[in-house]
This record gives structure tokens, sequence and C-alpha cells, in this order.
């Protein structure tokens, strides 16, 4: 009799065991599942980047091609401005005959 109790708790401690490892594998996969589903998720937003990128590089040349224009104008007119002064104390600054 006692021989049957054995086999049984070493049966049913075995079935638990074999279920618990299903468990496990089942949660591994589910897990290895979810990992997918994020890198699928972030391949798919790589051409909303790309365009927004795209986009902005645009924005960004005209902003550039803006800020040399202002100040290739700048330098002009600063050297402009300078021209009359320079002019001027040379003429304020004549050495007298």
């Amino acid at each position: 009799m006692w021989q049957l109790v054995i086999i049984g708790v070493v049966v049913i401690a075995a079935v638990m065991s074999y279920n618990s490892l299903v468990r496990l594998r089942e949660s591994g996969d589910a897990a290895w599942a979810d990992i997918d589903v994020q890198l699928k998720r972030r391949y798919d937003l790589i051409p909303n980047i790309v365009e927004t990128v795209k986009g902005y590089a645009s924005h960004e040349r005209e902003t550039l091609e803006s800020v040399v224009a202002a100040r290739s104008g700048a330098t002009r007119d600063a050297t402009r401005l300078r021209i009359p002064s320079v002019v001027g104390r040379g003429i304020r600054h004549r050495p007298q005959r």
C-alpha cells in the first residue's frame, strides 16, 4: 500500500513539474513574441522618421540660406558705412600748408 502512495506522489510531482516547465516555456515564447511585436512597430516607424527628417532638412536649408544672405547683406552694409567714415576722417585730418 505504501508503495502505491509513494508512486502516486512521484507521479503527481512529475506531472506538476512537467506542467510548470510547459508554463515557463509558454511564458518565454510570449516574451519573445512581445519583443518581435515591438521590433516590428519600431521598423514600421522608420519611414515616418525619414519623412520628418526630409521635411526638416528642407526647412534647415532655407534657414541657412536666409542666414547666409542676411550676413552677406550686413557685411556689405557695414563696408559701405566704413568707407564714408574713413574718407571723412581723411578730409578732417588734412595737413595744413
